[in-house]
């Protein structure tokens, strides 16, 4: 079984069993977008970007950005007992899972959301989340991140210089004058 179903399972069987905490008859459920039917896969609860391979890790060079995106309507739970926020897991801040009424008067769901954090260290982390009420707190972790150094920004190419071609201009080819003559006229004679 690959690495991201065994995360899906246990954070399915997280929120279903931390949810069912909150006394009897509280009527605890995932359901489809809208407060309706139930939902038939725990993936449906909430996407990842970027995605997870194949072995269920996402991995990125820093600064790598994650974002959870919440499914809306699909987790009910009863009214103002349940606050759940996910953690980065790189000892960075939270994020409150924001959550509306149902519209029984009773009943909250989790609200659409996208919640973005960005890892700017290298290393290994597991986002997770974390289920308050007035009587019962857990957390659990629910994705490995994996961040790598960011690629090394290759130096630029030394440049050397065309050669500048230095063809010689053709030499000048003036017409020399005509020497002067040196010879005399003829006297004229008789004169």
């Amino acid at each position: 079984m690959r690495l991201r179903s065994v995360t899906w399972l246990v954070a399915a069987g997280a929120l279903a069993g931390v949810l069912s905490l909150f006394g009897p008859g509280a009527e605890t459920t995932v359901r489809a977008a809208g407060c309706g039917d139930a939902a038939s896969d725990f993936n449906d609860l909430w996407t990842l970007t970027p995605l997870p391979g194949g072995d269920g890790v996402v991995r990125g060079p820093a600064p790598l950005t994650v974002t959870v995106t919440i499914r809306g309507g699909v987790v009910t739970f009863p009214g103002g007992l349940v606050v759940t926020t996910i953690s980065w897991g790189d000892a960075g801040d939270v994020a409150t899972i924001r959550s509306e009424p149902c519209g029984d008067g009773e009943t909250e769901v989790w609200a659409q959301q996208d919640l973005s954090h960005t890892f700017t260290t290298p290393g290994q982390y597991f986002l997770g989340f974390s289920f308050s009420s007035p009587v019962y707190s857990a957390a659990f972790p629910f994705q490995p991140v994996e961040v790598t150094a960011a690629a090394a920004t290759p130096a630029p190419a030394a440049t050397t210089p065309a050669p500048v071609a230095t063809t010689a201009a053709p030499a000048a080819t003036t017409a020399a004058p005509a020497p002067a003559s040196t010879t005399q006229p003829p006297a004229l004679a008789g004169v």
